[in-house]
């Protein structure tokens, strides 16, 4: 682990049971589970840049290993990769954990040289503030 990472596994974990982000995604409220009461897995996530939230880093991790073709069982919960045959969410716990064990040193590497980039539409309410206020100018000269 980098020295110069500040950790609290409880918050971390905290923060991985509390991931309102993840509310839409059964799968990833499950993995999030599993991460929380799982010490080696909030490590592990705990490895990333400051700034950079840890759910989104071991998750897009993860993701990216699957996605580059990772041989493991995990796959078969991921619905972008086993379409309409994914199976139950709310089994992929075990699968994670033996998932991350088995890849953890590549997952390291990705979680310690790579940012995330989340497009969140919470981050476009101030543009959407000022061109609403930009409208409310329009239509007031032109009424």
């Amino acid at each position: 682990m980098r020295a110069d990472i500040p950790m609290d596994l409880a918050a971390l974990a905290r923060r991985f049971a509390d991931t309102p982000e993840f509310a839409s995604s059964p799968l990833y409220q499950s993995l999030a589970r599993t991460a929380a009461r799982t010490p080696a897995l909030l490590r592990l996530a705990a490895r990333g840049r400051p700034g950079q939230d840890p759910t989104f880093r071991l998750f897009g991790a993860v993701h990216a290993l699957l996605l580059g073709g990772a041989d493991h069982p995990l796959a078969r919960y991921y619905p972008s990769i086993a379409d309409d045959a994914a199976l139950p969410p709310e089994e992929a716990g075990p699968a994670l954990l033996d998932f991350c064990t088995t890849f953890a040193h590549a997952l390291a590497a990705i979680i310690e040289t790579r940012l995330v980039q989340t497009n969140v539409v919470k981050r476009a309410m101030a543009l959407r503030l000022g061109l609403a206020a930009i409208g409310r100018q329009v239509t007031d000269r032109c009424t």
